[in-house]
């Protein structure tokens, strides 16, 4: 009964209706009374229950903005509720209102990925320290539209660029940029980065970071184990030739960067090109045989033929297709 009580009953009510309404489910905005759950302190945050005990709303109603200001990082460490991430950031919005700046956003952690992008753009990120913090895959994901965001924002700072640096920090969020953005990253740049996983990217974002790969790696192409290791993330956007020149090389692609190729290219590569290409991998051919690009490209094989990589492959084409066609055409 005193769950449906009206505004105005509560405001007069007596202290033990206040207790009794804490046991209540969701109450609407005109039913809550100001904080109840007990004003948030630097003692309160430091307790080590804390958030315990707080709903997103009276974490709403009993942290003041200047509390949080002074405590962002020990308040972001510890919540992790959406509601209540939400409510740091109105906060923080509401402290600063012109938008968040380098020594706010660095402190932010998970709390960072409730932001829309319009919040987004609305910050200041001038250092690669900010970006590579906001970057952390620790604190989670970004969807594509928000990593484009924050990234646009830090290259809209005059001399900033998308360097080794910035693309160490940036590493597969760099597939919510466009292709013409990632056609400005420089060779001697993508030759001092760490390995990255592009697997995200579309192909021709793909086929423009292989571009840019083909030419940092260049100089290491005498030294074929160095070469391929350096070029592996990147095959994905190789064109057919690079995939056949590569054969030839004795590399032992392994199945995964091979599933990574376009898959484009890997209808057209010969039964010869694939074993020459998986060497002691080829087994794993089987072991992968019911993804997609296998599966499509064993389909365009004939069964005979598949029979002489002697691993078991199945879903190549009857023969008597093949002697049809023979037959057909040679008349």
């Amino acid at each position: 009964m005193v769950c449906t009580l009206d505004s105005s009953y509560i405001q007069n009510s007596d202290p033990l209706i206040i207790e009794k309404l804490k046991n209540c489910g969701d109450l609407t905005a005109s039913q809550v009374t100001g904080c109840t759950a007990g004003e948030i302190t630097e003692a309160t945050i430091a307790d080590p229950s804390f958030p315990i005990g707080y709903d997103s709303t009276q974490f709403d109603l009993c942290l003041n903005v200047t509390t949080l200001t002074s405590n962002v990082a020990a308040i972001t460490q510890k919540v992790v509720d959406i509601g209540m991430e939400r409510v740091i950031l109105n906060k923080l919005n509401q402290a600063y209102p012109s938008g968040l700046g380098d020594s706010v956003l660095q402190l932010l952690g998970s709390t960072s990925r409730v932001a829309s992008v319009s919040e987004i753009s609305s910050w200041t990120i001038t250092t690669i320290d900010t970006l590579s913090s906001l970057m952390n895959p620790d604190d989670g994901t970004w969807t594509s539209e928000q990593s484009n965001a924050i990234i646009m924002v830090y290259l809209s700072v005059a001399g900033q660029t998308l360097g080794s640096a910035e693309l160490n920090a940036i590493g597969s969020n760099l597939c919510s940029l466009n292709v013409n953005l990632l056609n400005t990253i420089t060779s001697d740049s993508l030759s001092n980065v760490n390995s990255m996983n592009v697997s995200s990217c579309s192909i021709d974002q793909k086929t423009a970071l292989y571009n840019i790969a083909k030419i940092s790696f260049n100089s290491e192409r005498s030294n074929v184990s160095d070469y391929f290791l350096l070029i592996k993330s990147y095959l994905g956007g190789a064109p057919l030739m690079d995939i056949q020149a590569l054969a030839a090389l004795n590399i032992q692609m392994d199945i995964n960067t091979f599933i990574g190729i376009n898959p484009n290219v890997i209808m057209v590569l010969s039964i010869s090109t694939v074993r020459d290409l998986l060497g002691v991998n080829l087994p794993d051919l089987k072991l992968f045989e019911n993804t997609t690009v296998i599966k499509s490209w064993e389909e365009q094989q004939y069964q005979s033929q598949l029979d002489t990589l002697g691993i078991g492959l199945t879903g190549g084409k009857p023969d008597h297709h093949r002697t049809f066609y023979y037959r057909f055409y040679h008349k």
